[in-house]
């Protein structure tokens, strides 16, 4: 199958080859995709064909075309079923684009790597892994960092067989918050409109971090800083390497905690402390954020991603459904009287009463054996 659109000025070619073993599905849909602008269409097979289609590559002849051919495959991953997807691996033919399928599909519904510029995205076993991937910059976060997680999340959100997450850093820190050198963040004569940026991106980031029914947990490799501390603190569940400090560093440019910041810390720490923190900008180990219950637990460097990787693998094979449920009733807590709250937990009880968890869970303390749990 070979396919050429004129956009006038045939400006990009999209070449699709090596359809085979396709049956009765045959082709679903061809779409023209305005990551790549007004002149590419694609035509693919159906998503229960795609184990069986050989598409060999896609070739993007211009570079300049509106988001590029990594976004056109970000984006394609996600217009399909999650797990029934076709995974693009992103490499250079030193004149186009190319991008692979096919092979790269069917490790991702294994547990590949799918390709971000920002981040590293993967899902083995069923415990996906985030990590923040800008070291140069402590992985301070750009609109297109915004962009990609908030991709990496609809899969972990959309995928059943997803059971867990966790976020880490590359390099020596975690999250220094908002690049500042960000067009869209950078003061310009009139002053920028920061309202835009947290309603668009940090605001949504948190929400759906808060409200994800799976497990998060964090693993502070470095300094975390701004927002970037205030994302952690959203998780779950945070481990933090012993080297690693937390600043609410808003106060040294003029600004107010933001991301949850000015909610979370009076609530973990109590409002002398979260007054503390977020006048002074002054940083705080670790060690200290655990004595302050701020984090879960505070680990030597060396130990931290063993350490973060086994309670994320952990929680992949456990209950789902009475995980989420524990994150809904705990934060519900912080807003609810007494009385909101034993009905809320009768409610929950009620319905986890009839799921097949519970029924395992139940015989396997009987039988003494470890529960097989499905999430459901």
């Amino acid at each position: 199958l070979g396919q050429e659109h004129n956009g006038g000025s045939l400006r990009h070619r999209a070449h699709v080859a090596g359809i085979a073993g396709i049956r009765k599905s045959g082709i679903r849909q061809r779409e023209d995709h305005p990551a790549m602008g007004d002149g590419v269409a694609v035509e693919h097979v159906s998503r229960d064909r795609h184990g069986d289609a050989g598409i060999a590559f896609a070739y993007f002849l211009d570079f300049d075309a509106p988001g590029g051919a990594s976004a056109f495959a970000r984006q394609q991953m996600l217009r399909n079923a999650p797990g029934e997807c076709i995974g693009f691996g992103l490499r250079s033919t030193g004149h186009a684009t190319s991008v692979a399928a096919g092979e790269a599909g069917a490790k991702f519904r294994g547990g590949g790597t799918m390709a971000y510029e920002t981040i590293l995205f993967e899902v083995p076993n069923g415990a996906a892994r985030l990590t923040l991937n800008r070291p140069d910059r402590l992985n301070s976060f750009t609109v297109q960092m915004h962009g990609e997680v908030a991709e990496a999340l609809t899969q972990v959100e959309q995928d059943d067989r997803v059971r867990a997450l966790l976020i880490t850093g590359a390099g020596r820190g975690f999250c220094a918050g908002q690049d500042l050198a960000d067009r869209a963040v950078a003061p310009g004569g009139d002053g920028v409109d920061l309202g835009e940026s947290l309603e668009n991106r940090y605001n949504p980031l948190i929400r759906r971090l808060v409200n994800l029914p799976k497990p998060v947990v964090c693993a502070v490799n470095g300094v975390a800083a701004g927002a970037g501390a205030n994302i952690a603190f959203a998780a779950d569940i945070v481990f933090a390497a012993k080297s690693a400090k937390f600043i609410q560093s808003f106060a040294n440019i003029g600004l107010v905690p933001d991301s949850g910041g000015t909610w979370v810390l009076p609530r973990l720490v109590g409002q002398a402390r979260a007054m503390g923190l977020a006048l002074t900008g002054q940083p705080i180990t670790a060690e200290q954020a655990e004595s302050w219950g701020l984090i879960w637990r505070a680990v030597d460097d060396a130990k931290l991603t063993e350490e973060a990787n086994a309670l994320v693998e952990q929680f992949a094979r456990g209950p789902t459904k009475g995980y989420a449920a524990i994150k809904r009733a705990i934060r519900a807590s912080w807003s609810a009287s007494l009385d909101q709250q034993l009905n809320h937990e009768r409610d929950n009880q009620r319905e986890l009463g009839r799921s097949a968890d519970y029924r395992d869970g139940v015989a396997a303390f009987s039988e003494k054996r470890k529960p097989n749990f499905t999430g459901r």
